[in-house]
């Protein structure tokens, strides 16, 4: 089992202040990947897979593909 520092966790949103809080209370403890879209997490998550993915799920550019 991976140490919880060793996880990566990749955080997608389009709004940067949602990120930037999700990152101050989230880097103290993991290794962090940031996407501000879909097609951009797709892009991370394939070079470098995380162990967990936080998302935005009222991205408007996603609900365009619905």
């Amino acid at each position: 089992m991976k140490k919880l520092s060793d996880c990566r966790v990749l955080l997608v949103d389009d709004a940067k202040a949602n990120l930037d809080i999700l990152v101050e209370g989230l880097k103290p403890d993991h290794k962090l990947s940031l996407a501000l879209n879909g097609e951009m997490a797709l892009q991370i998550a394939a070079r470098t897979p995380p162990d967990l993915e936080l998302l935005d799920i009222n991205d408007a550019r996603a609900d365009r593909c619905h």
